[in-house]
């Protein structure tokens, strides 16, 4: 805490961009953080959003090479920002801080695998009601609901609006979910089953 430095920012603030050098490592004490790219095209593409209690910037911290992806305020966010030299030379006198990173890094290596395989194996629909599931368990949506536009969830998925507009529709009518505003209402355990049911079509 006496090397780190607490921030108030606003949405749209940019943390890092990809290729940028390392510049610390970053907490999300409150708010909302999005990690992306940017197609040759400009169009960005969503990996994730990080909320209270994550950790980032932890690749490029290690490795001393440039970052992987951007990192924007997507709403407004209180940062804690331990600087790179400061975070190395702590590792350097406590090596033993190492070892609470290892379960950090294994749990984004699986996160990644599972977006590849998605990606390469599931169709469009299946990979929304994953993603559903995941922001579910990410920001925990009262009575449910999570608020997050059909915009994001294109972002996320590498598609159009419309597309993503259709397939939610889709499962409205299917009754596995309830749309409003820029909010998707689910009962996870509903969806669940239907995941289950569609990736394991012969065990029911």
């Amino acid at each position: 805490m006496a090397h780190s430095k607490l921030r108030q920012l606003n949405a749209q603030a940019v943390l890092h961009t990809k290729e940028q050098a390392p510049n610390g490592l970053f907490f999300v004490h409150s708010g909302k953080v999005r990690i992306s790219n940017f197609t040759p095209e400009g169009k960005e593409v969503v990996l994730t959003w990080l909320t209270s209690g994550d950790w980032f910037g932890e690749i490029s911290s290690f490795d001393n090479l440039p970052r992987t992806h951007c990192a924007t305020v997507d709403e407004a966010a209180t940062i804690l920002t331990i600087p790179h030299s400061a975070f190395a030379q702590l590792c350097d006198k406590h090596p033993e801080m190492y070892r609470y990173f290892i379960p950090i890094f294994c749990q984004r290596m699986r996160a990644l695998f599972e977006i590849i395989d998605e990606a390469r194996t599931l169709p469009i629909k299946l990979q929304l009601v994953k993603r559903l599931l995941h922001l579910h368990n990410t920001f925990d949506g009262e009575n449910g609901g999570l608020d997050v536009s059909q915009e994001s969830l294109a972002l996320m998925l590498n598609t159009t609006r419309q597309s993503v507009n259709r397939w939610l529709n889709e499962l409205q009518t299917e009754g596995l979910i309830q749309l409003a505003y820029n909010k998707v209402m689910l009962e996870p355990q509903i969806l669940q089953e239907y995941l289950h049911n569609q990736l394991n079509p012969k065990c029911h």
